[in-house]
């Protein structure tokens, strides 16, 4: 990675650490998705690309709607430059790409196979789609654990045979245990390697 790539993906980091309202450990799942959701949903309107993200979060009963609703296309949450009518239209548009690719999963919080197993599945998703900057926030029960899922990302990345030079991958983990309230950030590394701390931030 160029030193100007990873300036840019330290960059996204730290401003979702200021963005974000963080969860608290009494809060539900969906409460915790909701909070990343706005953070990055807010980052990227002032960025002034189109959020699309999952609908269900605005038809949900007592929730906020979150800034800007449009409706999930292809991830829980991307930035795109793309418009419904792109296609439908008779003049030529501009080309269009997606700025930011992302999911959500936070696995399973009673069980390490089960919660790798989900995480793992969804980072394939993450992987596939195209994008500049690529973020996977995920859920771990206790340090070995996050280092093992953290450890696999960049071993899976590693061996997928098209990784454009562009991308940047971002992974924020979020902690199950109240023991470990850290919430950190890292970056992949494609010379050491592997993936490397830029912020950390607490759980209330």
């Amino acid at each position: 990675m160029s030193k100007e790539l990873e300036s840019d993906v330290k960059k996204l980091c730290e401003e979702f650490f200021n963005e974000i309202d963080m969860p608290t450990f009494e809060d539900e799942d969906s409460i915790w998705t909701k909070k990343v959701f706005e953070a990055f949903c807010k980052i990227g309107k002032r960025r002034r690309f189109n959020v699309w993200y999952k609908r269900s979060w605005n038809r949900s009963k007592n929730r906020r709607n979150i800034e800007s609703p449009t409706g999930e296309y292809l991830v829980d949450l991307i930035w795109s430059t793309w418009e419904e009518e792109f296609y439908w239209d008779s003049e030529p548009k501009e080309c269009y790409w997606n700025e930011l690719v992302l999911e959500c999963e936070w696995g399973d919080g009673h069980d390490e196979k089960e919660n790798y197993r989900k995480i793992m599945y969804d980072f394939a998703k993450v992987i596939d789609v195209k994008g500049r900057f690529k973020v996977m926030v995920f859920g771990y029960h206790n340090k070995k654990d996050k280092e093992k899922i953290l450890t696999d990302f960049v071993d899976t990345l590693e061996r997928y045979k098209w990784v454009p030079p562009e991308e940047e991958y971002l992974f924020i983990a979020f902690p199950w245990k109240e023991s470990n309230p850290k919430v950190e950030g890292y970056f992949w590394d494609r010379e050491r390697k592997k993936p490397i701390m830029i912020k950390s931030g607490e759980i209330r």
